[in-house]
């Protein structure tokens, strides 16, 4: 039987060497929605041994015109996304080693799920993650691959780890809330989402064969016009990240955060500390009226007019409103203050 990856051993930039390399490297993939889906599948179909994919969310039908892991059954059985397409990439490769967490990333738990990995991949859709990644990043020495998309616009760039430049030399705070668009008020365009992602998954593969003269380089692309562009970025000598190892994002104390779901009109509300729920224990303590739904791997139910979706982890996310005070009022009812 020929060598699946032969026609890419055929390019220059691989061959056989870096071929055993990829085979032999591990990628974090943070995220697998519009992003996280291209990439995980572009690098198993590339031959990269080991991936890790974690996501906080499940499959809703209005990702689907985005998200290519999922079909239509997925999205009405509410199935994680992370262990769907965990189960789809087994089927593509069966011998890569596909690792899933359905767990939001957060400074508690970033070390353990990067350990051993030698990439990280960003394909979160808040900024509060990526400045965390950023600091795991240059903590730890590891690569990460920076990836965003709104529109039918998206970026791109590489940042290299301890050495710098990192994402804080180039914006060293996140935006202000309101001032960057977000795919709900701008949408966003399948197809712009599967070129970045085509792009970051190009850039993880770079690095992991050792090609490291793209790093601190950010590239943007406009799919609609379509135009392309390039910025390097320039180490900061007072970067309060690479410079002066000062990582406010990883070693922010822990606290409940309430963080909205960008695309689905709801609020996830995140224990200071992960849990380990016991459903059959919930779905007995549930207010009356309640119709609790089991899935395997969460349980939903409405309330108050809006659905709650609980994770084995403590996290719950609550559908119908955006509003953080409200999403807070309706988990009182069930879990307390």
């Amino acid at each position: 039987m020929p060598n699946r990856h032969i026609k890419q051993i055929l390019l220059p930039e691989i061959g056989a060497k870096r071929q055993r390399a990829l085979a032999e490297s591990h990628a974090l993939v943070v995220g697998c929605g519009a992003l996280g889906c291209v990439v995980a599948d572009q690098l198993v179909r590339a031959g990269v041994g080991r991936l890790t994919l974690v996501d906080r969310d499940v499959v809703e039908a209005t990702n689907l015109p985005r998200q290519i892991l999922f079909d239509a059954e997925d999205a009405a059985q509410g199935v994680p996304k992370a262990v769907r397409a965990a189960q789809r990439l087994r089927f593509v490769d069966p011998s890569c080693r596909v690792e899933e967490h359905i767990t939001h990333l957060v400074s508690s738990n970033a070390g353990e799920l990067a350990e051993e990995a030698d990439i990280i991949i960003d394909a979160t859709d808040n900024l509060e993650t990526r400045y965390l990644l950023g600091d795991l990043s240059v903590q730890t020495g590891l690569p990460w691959v920076y990836g965003g998309v709104v529109g039918t616009t998206g970026s791109v760039a590489l940042f290299d780890g301890e050495d710098g430049p990192c994402l804080r030399c180039a914006f060293e705070t996140p935006p202000a809330i309101g001032e960057l668009p977000t795919c709900d008020v701008a949408g966003i365009l399948g197809a712009a989402a599967s070129v970045v992602g085509g792009l970051q998954a190009a850039a993880a593969l770079r690095r992991l064969v050792g090609d490291r003269d793209h790093a601190g380089e950010m590239t943007t692309v406009d799919v609609w016009r379509p135009k392309l562009s390039r910025l390097r970025i320039a180490k900061n000598a007072h970067c309060p990240c690479c410079a002066k190892h000062s990582f406010d994002f990883l070693d922010r104390r822990a606290t409940v955060t309430y963080t909205k779901m960008c695309g689905r009109g709801s609020v996830q509300i995140t224990p200071a500390a992960a849990q380990q729920v016991d459903f059959d224990k919930l779905t007995k303590a549930l207010p009356q009226g309640a119709t609790p739904r089991f899935n395997g791997f969460t349980l939903s139910f409405e309330l108050d007019g809006s659905e709650l979706i609980v994770f084995g982890d403590g996290r719950v996310i609550v559908g119908g409103t955006t509003d953080p005070e409200r999403a807070r009022r309706v988990y009182a009812r069930v879990f307390g203050a």
